[in-house]
Formats: C-alpha cells, structure tokens, sequence
C-alpha cells in the first residue's frame, strides 16, 4: 500500500485498525494484527514519505516513538486519550449524536436532532458520561495498573467496546513507557 500511495498527490496517510464492526464483524474479517509491527513500520517511513504519516488512535499507546507517530514529526505529540464528546461529535444521516462516529452501536446515541438541538445534547453535563466524567478508576484490565492509564484513559473506546466489550481498557496496548519531557 505505501508503494502505491507513494505514487499519487497526497497529504497524509493514516495507519488504523480494523475494529470488529459492521462489514468487518459481519463477514468475519479478522482485527487481529502486530501492533508493533505497524509502529515500526511507521517510523522506518514516516521521515522518507512524500506525505505525512502516522498512526490513529486505536494504535500504541506510549511506545518509545509515541512522540512522533501520531503524524507530528515535531516529537511532541502524543495520545491524549479518547476525544469523543469532549473535542469532538459524531453525527449520522438520521441525526443521532455520538461523541465519534466510530461509537455507532445505539449505547453510544446521547440524544437525536430530530427531537432537539445540538446545543443542548452537547450542553448536558450528563451526556457523553464515559468520557467527560472519566476518571482513572473506570480503568480495568492491565489498564488499571498502568501508570499512564490517566493520561490515555484506556486507548480508543469505540475499538475496545468493538473487541471485547470494556471501553476503559485497551486490549492491544503497545506500550507503558514512560514520557520524558512535557
């Protein structure tokens, strides 16, 4: 794939897992992969690509190259945890809100803009819960002994609910190491 987007006009490209949703779990496509391997591939490439490179926020979490692998070359960037609700919204072509539009299965709907405005559903201190009221003791799993499980919360809800049911744990972290600096 990277030969081939090497090829075209591009801007970035972005390395994400498969989650076990839709067409993917409907046609049992396998999500499994090497976490590892994809980090490595980035940055053997991510200096040489004609295009920005890095990896999406269902990969990592806080390898050694996390500073670099979200598409920054800056080094200062990192996983800040899961931004749905917060920074961010989903929104389908029947109006329901989520926090990510990754988040479609019908737990995740926080209300609908046919019954009332985006303002409010978006004011509500109450919705979008699982991450505006997280807190490091939702975190289970090898999550919850992690020592950076405040700052990424657990990695990617929508793939970690997708893959085994457990929004506040990662079931394919890669990482745990320490980050030096700011």
């Amino acid at each position: 794939m990277y030969s081939l987007l090497r090829r075209y006009t591009i801007y970035a490209w972005q390395l994400q897992a498969c989650s076990p949703m839709g067409n993917a779990a409907n046609n049992g496509i396998d999500y499994k992969f090497d976490m590892m391997g994809v980090i490595d591939f980035v940055c053997r490439h991510m200096y040489e690509a004609p295009f920005a490179m890095g990896v999406a926020d269902n990969i990592g979490y806080f390898t050694e190259a996390e500073r670099s692998i979200r598409g920054n070359l800056s080094g200062r960037a990192y996983f800040k945890g899961c931004s749905a609700g917060l920074t961010s919204i989903g929104i389908d072509s029947v109006g329901n809100v989520r926090g990510c539009e990754s988040m479609y299965d019908e737990h995740f709907n926080e209300g609908n803009l046919r019954n009332e405005s985006l303002n409010t559903i978006w004011e509500d201190p109450d919705r979008f819960a699982y991450n505006r009221k997280f807190t490091k003791n939702l975190l289970t799993g090898k999550c919850a002994e992690c020592e950076l499980g405040e700052y990424c919360g657990g990695g990617c809800r929508s793939y970690n609910y997708f893959v085994h049911g457990k929004i506040y744990e990662s079931p394919f972290c890669a990482g745990g190491a320490k980050i030096s600096g700011d």
